[in-house]
């Protein structure tokens, strides 16, 4: 199985068959590296912004189909969390800047995929958590772990300053 994910997902196949193999199976995981510090996306080049989307969006979909089947295994027995963070402001982009520091539009795709792994996946805790970016690490890592211990089946949660934002899509 191992070596099927690993020649079907290139470079993300290849992560997960080294952390597979020193520290076994998944039981969940936590996305960071859109909170990276990065050129603003009015900055950024058309041979940039499909590399963003590549390591951000496109790897996240590629990590979740290679350990789908150990995430649903785990959460068998235990909470099992698939959290995403991304860098639009706390308030999913809402009033901020679009040239603002760091700011790129192509992180709703993180939540895009998130909230579908959401639907596909219901015995397992899946959330997007968006952060502001100019908040101190500590303090944006105390927003996610609020999120992952809290225990509330909110599925796309922002945090701007002390606010607690959510979304309740409307048919």
């Amino acid at each position: 199985r191992v070596l099927g994910v690993a020649l079907s997902l290139g470079p993300v196949g290849r992560l997960l068959e080294a952390v597979l193999h020193r520290q076994g199976p998944f039981g969940g995981f936590i996305l960071l590296l859109p909170l990276k510090k990065q050129a603003a996306f009015a900055e950024m080049v058309l041979r940039e912004w499909k590399e963003r989307l590549r390591r951000e969006t496109k790897a996240l979909f590629y990590l979740a189909r290679g350990v789908k089947r150990d995430l649903e295994d785990a959460a068998r027995e235990e909470r099992v969390p698939v959290v995403g963070a991304t860098a639009m402001g706390g308030a999913f982009a809402l009033g901020r800047d679009s040239n603002g520091s760091g700011f790129f539009p192509g992180q709703g795709g993180i939540h895009g995929v998130l909230k579908t792994l959401a639907q596909e996946w219901p015995d397992v805790h899946v959330e997007a958590v968006d952060l502001n970016p100019d908040e101190p690490a500590p303090v944006l890592a105390a927003h996610l772990l609020d999120d992952i211990m809290g225990g509330d089946d909110q599925v796309e949660v922002g945090y701007d300053g002390s606010h607690r934002v959510t979304l309740e899509p409307v048919p």
